[in-house]
């Protein structure tokens, strides 16, 4: 257990690995969720499908309609770049 403290206070000290950490936190996190946001997939052609995964889901209707992604991928790096200022910023009030 100390062992992972030593490695994670090591990995704090970047503050742009930090940052990077919380980007595929928040990938992994948005991408569970977006379900229970916006329910089931919508395909290219407007078709909702009531599967839970992307893949396979729409096949005979164009395709998964990618906007979501989109907006998840923007949300988890302003989320990333917040984190990673944040964390700078903290790291420069120590020194």
């Amino acid at each position: 257990m100390h062992s992972v403290l030593l490695i994670f206070k090591g990995i704090l000290k970047n503050p742009w690995i930090a940052g990077f950490l919380i980007f595929i936190l928040s990938q992994i996190f948005l991408r569970y969720i977006a379900h229970e946001i916006w329910g089931p997939i919508t395909c290219a052609d407007g078709w909702r499908s009531s599967s839970i995964g992307a893949q396979g889901a729409c096949s005979h209707h164009g395709g998964v309609d990618r906007g979501r992604y989109i907006l998840i991928n923007f949300i988890s790096i302003g989320i990333a770049i917040y984190a990673g200022l944040k964390a700078e910023d903290i790291k420069n009030k120590k020194d």
